[in-house]
């Protein structure tokens, strides 16, 4: 899987109107989540990002916050039941800014 987002990823620079991505359920895990944040810092319109139901770490998600810190237009972040909230076990959703 990490292997197809990484081809994936750069694709998405084409959709320069994409506000809504959504990858929810398709096994992502901390080194894919890298290749996704990498292209959509430069994703100027996008506003959402789904990336619920995943295998994202706690330090994959501090990675990716960490490169979107400066972007402007993401607003909100969904990373519900990724093996980040394993300890918690409730749902949470992440609304940025």
């Amino acid at each position: 899987n990490v292997i197809s987002i990484k081809y994936l990823s750069p694709a998405l620079l084409w959709s320069r109107g994409l506000k809504s991505l959504n990858f929810s359920q398709n096994f992502v895990s901390d080194n894919g989540l890298e290749s996704l944040g990498n292209v959509l810092q430069r994703m100027n319109a996008i506003w959402s990002f789904d990336l619920s139901e995943n295998d994202v770490t706690s330090n994959g998600l501090i990675n990716f916050l960490k490169v979107m810190n400066n972007h402007k237009s993401l607003s909100k972040l969904n990373f519900k039941n990724n093996k980040i909230f394993e300890d918690v076990g409730e749902s949470a959703v992440i609304f940025a800014k």
